[in-house]
């Protein structure tokens, strides 16, 4: 066990639908890291996410966070789920959804519940989203949704943060606006886990990279991880790799 690090997942193995979507995959985060986790679709990128929050119970292996069960930390982790997870058609505002992220931190007494809206309306300030706070959450465009479960993860106040394609149909404000948001809670020593789909961006926005396929093709910085070797294994062949002076630009079909 690795006493520094935030997330520790060891041997874990996860099926899904009777099918195994993770083999074997171990690996250590640090405080302070920005992952991109990324690989072809079905590579088990959203499974792993779900297996180190505990929805996916493992056919093996082990994941602790700050070195304890993940069941014993959960108010320190904060999820943020695909698009397509999320109920649109639910009728709850703006606002109650990202005071949904005190309820860790709330209590009985008027102090704490002032306390936690001083809270949601800098969270909803930071996410640009203030002005749609009495919005009902089907009413938004997909960037602007996207920012408000943001806001209730940084309104949870948590270390970690699990995020699932947050970058997945956005407008170029929103998402300039989330990996500003993910900066400023690295430049805050919090760590955070991001599925993402845009290998031509990934070495700007992420200190470092895991390449899944089922089983962890490769973990480290963005030039250890995006190299034609790694990729074409992750993605069986299906990719196209320029190699300019300035960056690796990877084409998939």
């Amino acid at each position: 066990m690795n006493t520094e690090a935030v997330l520790e997942v060891r041997e874990l193995s996860v099926s899904y639908h009777r099918e195994r979507t993770l083999e074997n995959v171990s690996f250590l985060v640090a405080p302070g890291q920005l992952v991109g986790i990324i690989g072809p679709n079905g590579a088990g990128k959203s499974t792993l996410l779900k297996a180190i929050l505990g929805l996916l119970p493992p056919n093996q292996g082990q994941v602790t966070v700050w070195q304890q069960p993940v069941a014993k930390m959960r108010k320190r982790i904060a999820y943020v789920p695909q698009h397509n997870d999320i109920d649109t058609d639910f009728p709850v505002c703006v606002w109650d959804v990202v005071m949904m992220g005190r309820f860790p931190h709330s209590g009985l007494f008027r102090r704490s519940r002032h306390k936690n809206h001083l809270k949601v309306a800098e969270c909803l300030r930071q996410a640009g989203m203030y002005a749609w706070r009495n919005r009902q959450i089907g009413e938004l465009s997909g960037g602007q949704r996207q920012r408000v479960f943001l806001a209730r993860a940084l309104a949870q106040e948590a270390g970690l943060l699990l995020l699932d394609e947050p970058f997945a149909g956005i407008d170029l404000n929103s998402e300039r606006i989330i990996i500003n948001i993910l900066r400023g809670l690295k430049s805050q020593g919090k760590t955070a886990l991001i599925v993402f789909h845009d290998l031509t961006k990934a070495q700007a926005y992420f200190d470092s990279l895991m390449l899944l396929n089922k089983k962890l093709v490769a973990f480290g910085s963005s030039t250890k991880v995006l190299t034609a070797q790694n990729l074409q294994a992750a993605y069986e062949g299906d990719v196209t790799v320029l190699s300019g002076t300035d960056e690796l630009m990877v084409v998939t079909a």
